[in-house]
């Protein structure tokens, strides 16, 4: 609105959800361009749901408290990686550039994955995670039977899901 600068999604629940940080905003959007600024009685209108998380397979993140690493999957389900070469083997020598800390505050925005749900197979990504094989581009995705698939991902869904950040090449 005119003189709020927080961003809100609108659901299809009709309720706006917060953007907490721009990191966050970020992790779905490359740019502001499609933020509509719209009046206070307007804003009104759309009650406050909650807040917006991390897109799946986008950035890793952690408290600053906590050395805990976690890969976000759907619905805000956090995947611990259990240690720095898990973290390689996945991601590469470079994994820690795509971590993020968040506010603790923030944190129980998520749901922690249970102990057997835990990355511990270095050969099995995260739901969510981009992942580039043999020249093309796929989602990884867990049905909910357990099973992993490699969905591919045209190049308008590379462009539209904003994948630039976090990705991999197996």
């Amino acid at each position: 609105s005119p003189t709020n600068t927080a961003v809100y999604f609108v659901g299809p629940d009709n309720q706006r959800h917060a953007f907490p940080n721009e990191k966050i905003y970020r992790s779905w959007f490359s740019d502001f361009s499609k933020v509509e600024v719209i009046s206070e009685f307007e804003m009104t209108l759309y009650t406050l749901g909650k807040n917006v998380r991390y897109r799946s397979g986008s950035r890793l993140i952690k408290i600053p408290s906590v050395p805990e690493v976690y890969a976000v999957e759907p619905w805000g389900v956090l995947r611990n990686i259990p240690d720095e070469q898990a973290a390689i083997d996945l991601y590469g020598a470079n994994w820690s550039k795509f971590v993020d800390d968040i506010d603790i505050s923030f944190f129980f925005d998520y749901t922690i994955g249970g102990v057997m749900d835990s990355i511990d197979n270095r050969a099995i990504f995260p739901s969510g995670t981009f992942v580039n094989y043999d020249s093309q581009n796929y989602l990884i995705d867990k049905r909910s039977d357990g099973i992993f698939l490699m969905r591919p991902l045209t190049a308008y869904g590379f462009e539209a899901g904003n994948y630039e950040e976090l990705q991999r090449f197996i």
